[in-house]
């Protein structure tokens, strides 16, 4: 849904009952969805609406919105700076769906193959002038559809069998005499098994779909996404397995006790030089050396105040960034929140560079990050950048 505002330049989605596509596999599960959200306080009705589009009780206290009758925009407690709004959802919500690439897959694959039997249908319908798949065989034709996925077909391979076997099917028909109505669409599904089965040993043909049959909206939205984790995979596994060793490291080398960790947090600290990263906002990582002061200045743009991000894996890790900073497109800096939230970091999203510092257990005044602490934020940049980039790219 953010997807679609953003490339409309509208504030609101919807309303659905007069789209000439679904977000996901049907009308009715799209209706189910976006009850969920707004029961869970994601999303909200919007304007224009009227008061048939309410249930209302005898007292004339409302029951419940007619989901499929109005707008909706994102939820109020989200801001009511609606650009910001949607690009915080959207990067909560990016960065947990790819922390879930099977499950991505398998969106993928149920609607490519609901879509595949929404072809079969109407080109039954179009060209042939028969009904289509029958009740009682269209959970078949969707399994048969969804397994050759699992195998390795792609939907365009799909549409090309669905095409010969619907071909061979109603040929047959003709040659038959006295068929029920609904024989010849029975046996596409009979035949399009049987041709799945026999183009393991041999080329597939890849049709295109035709523009008559419109794919799920999220399908775009789940492919990019799949593509963003595909690019990073193996930098992100690099990523996870050596967060662990520093997690593990420090619970095994330092005692945490209450008290210590709360102190001097801003204040009070040497001028001795620290190792620190920074994170700009046009995207680039570099290790300096400089007394703390120094790089609370290059976070606050020299003057102004300073906030610190306490992460929870690694604990030794902490970030500086700026205080009230203008939420500009020339302050954004999209890499450093995802290599924040990489880090277990939901807040933001943060605006101007930010730093990256090390504390130890007993005090939280900020020192040098060491190798595996400098190695871990590289890993976690190229992660992010990669991702951002591709999400600003037109996949």
């Amino acid at each position: 849904m953010i997807d679609i505002m953003e490339r409309t330049e509208r504030d609101t989605f919807g309303p659905i009952n007069t789209a000439k596509y679904t977000l996901g596999l049907s009308q009715s599960a799209d209706i189910e969805t976006l009850r969920c959200l707004h029961q869970q306080r994601w999303l909200a009705p919007a304007l224009p609406a009227t008061v048939s589009n309410f249930a209302f009780a005898e007292d004339n206290t409302v029951l419940g919105v007619y989901v499929d009758q109005v707008p909706w925009r994102l939820a109020h407690a989200l801001g009511e700076d609606t650009p910001r709004a949607r690009q915080q959802a959207a990067e909560m919500a990016t960065h947990l769906l790819l922390r879930r690439p099977s499950r991505l897959r398998d969106t993928v694959m149920e609607l490519e193959a609901t879509a595949a039997l929404a072809y079969l249908d109407g080109l039954l319908d179009r060209s042939y002038d028969e009904p289509p798949v029958p009740e009682h065989r269209r959970q078949e034709a969707y399994e048969t559809f969804h397994e050759a996925l699992l195998n390795g077909f792609n939907l365009r391979q799909l549409i090309a069998v669905a095409w010969m076997a619907a071909s061979s099917s109603v040929a047959w028909g003709q040659r038959t005499p006295g068929l029920k109505a609904g024989s010849v669409s029975a046996a596409c599904v009979t035949n399009i098994d049987r041709r799945i089965s026999v183009a393991h040993d041999r080329p597939v043909p890849e049709y295109d779909l035709p523009n008559w049959v419109s794919m799920p909206a999220t399908h775009a939205t789940a492919q990019r996404l799949l593509k963003q984790h595909e690019a990073v995979a193996g930098v992100l596994n690099q990523f996870r397995s050596l967060r662990q060793s520093v997690v593990t490291r420090d619970a095994e080398s330092l005692e945490y006790e209450d008290g210590d960790t709360t102190a001097d947090l801003d204040s009070g600290w040497g001028e001795s030089a620290v190792v620190f990263a920074l994170i700009t906002p046009d995207g680039r990582l570099t290790f300096q050396s400089e007394i703390p002061s120094a790089m609370r200045d290059k976070v606050s743009y020299a003057g102004g105040g300073v906030d610190r991000v306490i992460l929870h894996e690694p604990r030794t890790i902490h970030a500086y960034v700026g205080e009230l900073v203008t939420a500009t497109p020339e302050n954004d800096n999209p890499v450093a929140n995802e290599a924040l939230r990489l880090l277990d970091c939901y807040d933001g999203p943060f605006y101007g560079p930010v730093a990256f510092f090390s504390v130890s257990a007993r005090s939280n005044r900020p020192q040098s990050l060491d190798s595996q602490q400098q190695e871990l934020l590289t890993l976690a940049h190229q992660v992010a950048k990669t991702r951002t980039q591709l999400s600003t790219s037109d996949i």
